[in-house]
């Protein structure tokens, strides 16, 4: 199974080759022998394993400058169209104030019942009576 890093790494390793196999390739016409055309090759290309690192921390960012371009493009459209912004952040404000009210209602009444349910007998088995404890308080 290839993991979608590795396939990335071999590609990239893949595309240095060509690189350097193209640069070797040009000292070769230039008659170089095999092995002055490919250290001058690696010698004018530099550092593999440096290119790499750069290569890798573009792509850890890539998402970053993806996300940057979608908020500004998502901006301008919302700046062209003022009405429809509005209607869509009063969509969002109700839908987000009517789930909240609906989930805290439930919950305060589910709440109020389950405490109910296991605080009344417990107050029961110690001897008071529910009605005296909720009078105390």
């Amino acid at each position: 199974m290839t993991f979608p890093w590795n396939r990335a790494e071999s590609q990239l390793s893949r595309e240095i080759a060509h690189h350097l196999q193209q640069l070797t390739d040009e000292y070769l016409r230039q008659g170089y022998t095999r092995e002055e055309a490919a250290r001058q090759a690696r010698k004018d290309f530099g550092g593999a394993e440096q290119f790499k690192e750069e290569c890798r921390d573009e792509r850890r960012f890539a998402w970053l400058t993806g996300l940057r371009q979608d908020i500004v493009f998502g901006l301008r459209m919302m700046r062209r169209t003022p009405v429809v912004t509005a209607a869509a952040i009063l969509s969002l404000a109700l839908g987000i104030g009517a789930n909240t009210a609906i989930v805290s209602l439930t919950l305060a009444i589910l709440l109020v019942a389950a405490v109910a349910a296991v605080s009344i007998p417990a107050l029961r088995a110690s001897g008071l009576e529910p009605s005296e404890t909720l009078r105390q308080e």
